[in-house]
């Protein structure tokens, strides 16, 4: 009954969202993402690891309707969303904030700094060693790496830079090399929604080419996971011989990231399991930067559920929000998470709608994370991450306003140029009278006939 709920869930919004005429926004981005995450509800089982190695688990009953409720939430709040505010839209054409065209650069040697500290703390072993045996020697600046490159790229796509976009872009291939794939997603989700919410109202199945280009996406960071460490160790061979694997292709899916993700979910409600969420009063810790300098370790969920529900797994196991909200308080606590998580996304929603271009940038870099991420993340550190981001945008603004910019013209000489929007005739230069020019001249002008 709960798988056929799913169905049904799955196919009333995917119709809406896909297509019914509206602007597309954080609610559509996050039914995209619940349909991925939550892809074990399609074939009933999830992927579980134990100390026998891997095996297939059944979906309880009740996690079919945490799914049911998460994407309904979806839904629900989306429709509500479009009764609330009449879509503008917004000219693809939109002037970038000329303010904002720096911070690009200040992404870009930012991210390029981290890099480069993260290169002298680790040495060969980030680009020799599996991502698991190197982390544990990362630091502060793989996350200033990460942070700056994410919101350098958008900044330089949106300004059509093409010096802060390539070096950004060598950062985010370098990171996506040692291993990691979040900074990536984000960065092609990021731009994608961007440029989507420019064009207003539409029918987003309709969009056949921006469609294509997302599949491909999706098909490349499902795909890149099994072909990761074979790329980093040079086995070209082994990788073609994957890629010609058609076997490849259907294990990259069905024994992907979302079925282990989900077995958390089907663990945690199949045996119970119960917490007492004070780990959760440890989310004011994070108005305060480095507050782990300053004494406080604040504990995830993570650390709550790994070592009692998968004992044997010594590597560390990805998180589950929902999971998190089941485990503290059961269906009342997963309203309140859903209702937490949809307000973050109308938020976002609203200011990637924004005629301004700073709200709409800040919305795609700030709001992605929140929408397409949070499935496999607890709330402390999904916080983290939205935190981290905040303070990325945040530092390249400050920075490009606080920098004095050189000036090659005088105010005079740049006046006209710098007050007059392009393609503008409004104040097109005229004729000057001659009473007009007399004044300029310091002259009379002779009245004699």
């Amino acid at each position: 009954m709960g798988q056929v709920a799913f169905y049904v869930v799955v196919a009333v919004g995917a119709i809406y969202f896909l297509f019914s005429r509206r602007g597309f926004d954080f609610f559509s981005l996050a039914f995209i993402s619940g349909c991925v995450y939550f892809m074990p509800g399609f074939f009933g089982y999830v992927y579980e690891i134990n100390r026998f190695g891997h095996r297939t688990t059944d979906i309880v009953p009740e996690c079919y309707w945490v799914m049911n409720l998460v994407l309904c939430g979806i839904w629900i709040g989306g429709r509500l969303f479009d009764r609330s505010l009449r879509v503008r839209k917004t000219s693809p054409t939109a002037p970038f904030d000329i303010r904002l065209k720096p911070a690009a650069y200040w992404g870009a040697l930012l991210g390029l700094l981290g890099m480069l500290m993260t290169w002298d703390t680790v040495g060969d072993a980030l680009f020799r060693l599996t991502k698991s045996e190197f982390m544990p020697l990362l630091d502060r600046w793989q996350i200033v790496w990460e942070t700056f490159a994410l919101v350098g790229i958008v900044l330089a796509w949106a300004s059509r830079q093409v010096w802060p976009f390539a070096i950004c872009t060598g950062l985010i291939l370098a990171d996506l090399y040692v291993g990691f794939r979040a900074t990536a997603g984000f960065a092609v989700i990021a731009i994608f929604v961007y440029e989507l919410s420019k064009k207003g109202k539409f029918v987003l199945v309709r969009d056949w080419k921006n469609g294509f280009l997302g599949v491909i996406a999706v098909g490349f960071f499902f795909l890149y996971n099994g072909i990761t460490w074979f790329i980093k160790v040079g086995l070209w061979d082994a990788v073609s011989g994957k890629l010609a694997d058609s076997e490849f292709y259907i294990t990259q899916i069905t024994w992907s990231e979302p079925f282990v993700v989900q077995s958390i979910l089907n663990k945690v409600i199949d045996v119970q399991f119960k917490v007492g969420g004070t780990h959760l009063l440890q989310l004011f810790y994070l108005a305060l930067p480095y507050s782990d300098l300053l004494g406080a370790q604040p504990k995830g969920f993570n650390d709550l559920f790994q070592r009692a529900l998968f004992p044997d797994v010594k590597f560390g196991l990805a998180n589950s929000f929902w999971a998190e909200a089941w485990s503290v308080g059961g269906w009342i606590m997963l309203a309140l998470y859903v209702i937490v998580y949809l307000l973050g996304l109308w938020l976002g929603s609203r200011m990637v709608r924004s005629e301004q271009n700073v709200q709409r940038l800040f919305a795609a870099i700030f709001f992605t994370p929140w929408a397409f991420y949070i499935h496999r993340n607890d709330m402390i550190y999904q916080l983290t991450m939205q935190r981290r981001v905040f303070f990325g945008f945040a530092c390249c603004a400050l920075l490009t306003l606080i920098v004095p910019k050189p000036r090659h013209l005088s105010l005079e000489q740049n006046l006209m140029k710098d007050i007059t929007p392009r393609g503008s005739t409004a104040l097109r230069r005229r004729p000057a009278s001659p009473f007009y020019a007399s004044a300029l001249s310091g002259k009379k002008e002779n009245n004699s006939s």
